[in-house]
């Protein structure tokens, strides 16, 4: 069976370009922040207007449109997954956009479908998270030892220290290391919760207990998403795929899915 995803299409595109949107309104309001410090108001007042008035409709544009990706697009993607997540386990057809070939379990049961669907999505989550969190960490370092170079050195302004701190510390840089590495180690557990239920359980899906248990996973899983608020990256997935669903097949046969 091909794969096909509408949903990725139609809805996580959309997303995808306002982040990028986002960011460049980042690094623009970024780079004329610092600019503005290095210019003198007094004998260059065009240039010293022209940069306030790019930096000030930088930051606007930077907060109206991040505000609505994670509102808007990001929640209106988010619903639509969980949608077809459901329809999937239940075989219940809750939104016209089905995905096709992105549930691999053979499991008939709607539970035990869901458990083994939520065990192959959170080993996709962690591991392409544990690939962006490479580039991650070294853009993070990078950017402190800068930081510390230029704190170091006598000659800097403190108003470019100051500067170069904020960026550091914005949303984009060491907030999204955070609830990046954050939502890593919650998917990692969920991985782990969903792994030892279904081991344990075997064929034995059908106690209100075992189902509880593979709501709660979900809802953990969505929610930890939710609030880190981390977009995967789908050239990540794409490239990750072939390896991570041998990996799943494995897996698959291991727990008798």
């Amino acid at each position: 069976m091909g794969k096909s995803d509408p949903i990725g299409k139609k809805f996580y595109a959309p997303l995808a370009s306002a982040e990028r949107l986002s960011d460049a309104c980042f690094w623009t309001a970024a780079v004329f922040s610092i600019v503005a410090l290095q210019i003198d108001k007094v004998s260059k007042p065009i240039a010293y207007d022209a940069v306030q008035t790019i930096f000030a409709l930088s930051v606007m544009a930077l907060f109206v449109i991040g505000l609505a990706a994670r509102l808007y697009w990001s929640m209106r993607a988010q619903s639509k997954r969980v949608s077809d997540f459901i329809s999937q386990s239940f075989d219940v057809p809750l939104i016209v956009e089905k995905s096709e070939g992105f549930f691999n379990n053979s499991q008939t049961e709607p539970f035990r479908r869901m458990a083994a669907s939520v065990l192959e999505n959170t080993l996709f989550s962690k591991s392409i998270l544990q690939r962006m969190l490479r580039n991650e960490r070294g853009k993070v370092a990078a950017y402190s030892c800068l930081w510390f170079v230029a704190l170091l050195n006598r000659a800097t302004d403190l108003a470019l220290i100051t500067g170069i701190a904020q960026v550091i510390l914005s949303e984009q840089i060491i907030s999204k290391w955070i609830r990046m590495e954050w939502l890593r180690a919650r998917v990692e557990g969920i991985y782990d919760d969903v792994y030892s239920l279904i081991q344990s359980t075997g064929n034995n899906a059908g106690s209100k207990e075992f189902r509880a248990h593979v709501l709660e996973c979900l809802l953990r899983y969505e929610t930890a998403k939710a609030q880190a608020g981390i977009s995967l990256s789908t050239g990540l997935f794409r490239k990750l795929n072939p390896s991570l669903s041998a990996e799943w097949q494995t897996i698959a046969a291991r727990l008798n899915i």
